[in-house]
C-alpha cells in the first residue's frame, strides 16, 4: 500500500454503514461527463471537458472540487487521447500533468494524486491499456477523496 493510500486509508476513519448512507453521490462519472458536488454552494456541478475542469480547478476554492476537477482532467487527457505512439502519449500525459499541476499550486496533496495516477497509466503495455488503467484509478481514487474530505456528511446536512 502506497503512502497516498495509507494517507486516505488513515483519514476516513471508522463508520457505520448507516453514516454513509445519503440519496445522492459526491461524485458520479458518466461516459462523457462527471456530475461533483460542491459543498461551498450546495449544489452539483457538472464537468464534460478539459476547459471545464481547468476552469473550475481555477475559479474554486473548494479543495475537494479543485482535487477532483484535476483527477477528471486527467483523466480525459487520457481517454481522449488520439496519439497512437506510446512514447509521445506518455510526453503528452507528463505533460498535462505538469499544466495540472502549475493549477494547484498551494495542494500538494492533489499533486500526489496526479503523480499516482501517470504512474499507474506508465505500468502498462499498450496506448489502451494506459487509458484503462489511468480511468480506472482515477475513479477509484475519486472515491477515496469524497471519503477524505467528508463530502458524505455535507450531503447528509442538505438532505
Amino acid at each position: 500500500m502506497s503512502s497516498l493510500e495509507k494517507q486516505l486509508e488513515r483519514n476516513k476513519g471508522e463508520r457505520n454503514m448507516a453514516d454513509t448512507v445519503w440519496n445522492e453521490a459526491a461524485l458520479e462519472w458518466h461516459t462523457d461527463f462527471l456530475k461533483i458536488y460542491d459543498p461551498s454552494t450546495r449544489t452539483y456541478r457538472k464537468i464534460a471537458s478539459l476547459t471545464e475542469a481547468k476552469r473550475l480547478i481555477k475559479q474554486s476554492s473548494e479543495p475537494f472540487i479543485r482535487t477532483a476537477a484535476a483527477i477528471y482532467a486527467f483523466s480525459l487527457t487520457a481517454v481522449r487521447s488520439p496519439y497512437t505512439e506510446i512514447q509521445i502519449f506518455i510526453a503528452k500525459l507528463e505533460k498535462e500533468s505538469r499544466q495540472l499541476k502549475q493549477l494547484l499550486a498551494y495542494s500538494p496533496f492533489s499533486k500526489e494524486l496526479l503523480d499516482h495516477l501517470l504512474e499507474a497509466g506508465k505500468k502498462s503495455q499498450s496506448i489502451n491499456g494506459i487509458k484503462t488503467d489511468i480511468y480506472h484509478e482515477a475513479i477509484r481514487l475519486s472515491i477515496k477523496i469524497e471519503d477524505y474530505f467528508n463530502i458524505g456528511e455535507s450531503l447528509k446536512r442538505r438532505a
